[in-house]
């Protein structure tokens, strides 16, 4: 027997026992090399809440897109959840489900069905995460999807608390200006900076952003662009990827920093802001003084893992113990967090800082 006979053998078998139990089925997780069986979900699942068709092991996520239909039927009026890597779900009689949470981990390519699949939920969607949108995602809203007899056109996601945008080989920022989110409340970011100049809607009731680059230089030219269209925010975390940390790094968050934005010296940039993390960047123990400074009281938490570095030669004693006052100083105003070698003893350090402070009555 090949292996595609016992493909189609198992969905022949799979279609059985849902013929039996379909009424029953809540939940569907269907690994590529099982694709066969996605040929026989035409039976109508009146209870299902959940369906996921993605890569479950290497081998699978290997599986050529050419040797799998693209599309899956289904029939499921009641669906709240869909993953999908990146094919299409045809429903039943153009019956689009009105989902809660969608997860499309490769949209690009499949925008019109994406506008589709929105449109349909644009009044109960939470969750949402789009794998390497493009500049299509935008000129694809140009389409509408046909139910029966009537047209609709997606132009707000109300009920969206949660998106999160994974970059590919061309992303693209416009993706965050594909539609209205009035109530969106975290943003996870993993893109490159566009360097264009258009401007953000205000996200007004965005709360938490977290920011995802793989080289240096785009945490600044990112925070540049996003932070003043997301004055609320209390929570910020971001992450450089590229692997290289030194004490140059430090302007990298000066947007943080810099009290004028404007020529006409405008306010702090998020000045709500009560915890910070900047994982992979390397900062000197004096920017994060300065950070605590021009943002008390309200800043409570720093997240810091990419090593703290002195402004001179770590080799230099009076840099280690101007470093170790620092510290203390920090410790006694926020919670720090995250801190890596030699720094993972901050508890002694700390003590002997205070210790050495004491002698010196400082």
């Amino acid at each position: 027997m090949t292996e595609n006979t016992f493909a189609v053998n198992c969905g022949v078998a799979f279609q059985s026992l849902l013929h039996e139990h379909f009424h029953r089925v809540r939940s569907i997780t269907i690994p590529f090399s099982s694709f066969h069986i996605c040929q026989e979900l035409y039976t109508l699942f009146p209870n299902l809440i959940s369906f996921n068709y993605i890569p479950i092991s290497p081998d699978d996520k290997r599986l050529s897109t050419n040797s799998r239909p693209g599309d899956v039927n289904l029939d499921a009026p009641k669906l709240q959840t869909l993953v999908l890597h990146d094919d299409t779900v045809v429903f039943d009689k153009d019956a689009w489900p009105s989902l809660r949470s969608l997860e499309y981990l490769c949209c690009s390519g499949n925008e019109e069905w994406l506008w589709g699949t929105l449109g349909a939920s644009q009044s109960t969607l939470q969750t949402l995460v789009l794998g390497n949108p493009g500049t299509d995602l935008v000129m694809s809203q140009v389409y509408s999807f046909y139910q029966p007899a009537r047209v609709v056109t997606c132009t707000t996601l109300s009920s969206l608390t949660s998106l999160q945008i994974m970059g590919g080989d061309d992303p693209d920022w416009t993706a965050l200006r594909f539609v209205d989110m009035p109530a969106l409340t975290s943003l996870t970011i993993e893109l490159q900076p566009s360097h264009e100049e258009s401007l953000l809607p205000t996200f007004e009731s965005l709360r938490s952003l977290r920011l995802v680059t793989s080289t240096a230089i785009d945490i600044q030219v990112a925070l540049e662009y996003l932070l003043p269209s997301m004055p609320n925010i209390t929570s910020l975390t971001v992450t450089d990827r590229s692997g290289t940390h030194d004490s140059r790094e430090a302007h990298l968050i000066g947007p943080l920093l810099d009290e004028a934005q404007e020529p006409s010296g405008g306010p702090l940039l998020c000045r709500s802001l009560e915890e910070i993390n900047l994982l992979g960047i390397s900062t000197p123990t004096a920017k994060l003084k300065k950070l605590v400074e021009l943002r008390q009281p309200l800043l409570r938490k720093i997240g810091v893992d990419g090593g703290l570095w002195a402004e001179d030669s770590w080799f230099r004693d009076e840099n280690r113990v101007q470093d170790q006052a620092l510290l203390e100083w920090l410790d006694e105003r926020v919670e720090l967090s995250g801190l890596r070698g030699w720094w993972e003893e901050l508890p002694e350090l700390l003590a002997f800082a205070r210790r050495f402070n004491e002698e010196l009555n400082i």
